[in-house]
C-alpha cells in the first residue's frame, strides 16, 4: 500500500477515510493491525460533497469518519 497511519490520529483525516469520498469497496484501505490501517495517497475517487475527483491522501474540514 502506502502510508500507515494509528485508528483515531489527527493524520487518519484523510479522504480515504472518509465517509463523502465514493469508495464503496475501499480499495484504498486496508486494516494492518488492531486501530492501524495502510491507505495508498494516490487512488483517485469522487468526493460526493464537494462534487470532484480527490486522491486519497488529500483532506478538507468537512471530513467524517467512516471506520
Amino acid at each position: 500500500m502506502g502510508v500507515r497511519v494509528v485508528e483515531g490520529t489527527v493524520f487518519m483525516k484523510r479522504c480515504a477515510f472518509c465517509s463523502k469520498w465514493y469508495d464503496p469497496m475501499n480499495t484504498a484501505i486496508k486494516p494492518v493491525a488492531k486501530r492501524m490501517w495502510d491507505y495508498d495517497i494516490n487512488i483517485r475517487k469522487r468526493c460526493t460533497e464537494k462534487g470532484i475527483e480527490q486522491k486519497a491522501g488529500e483532506c478538507c474540514p468537512n471530513f467524517c469518519s467512516k471506520i
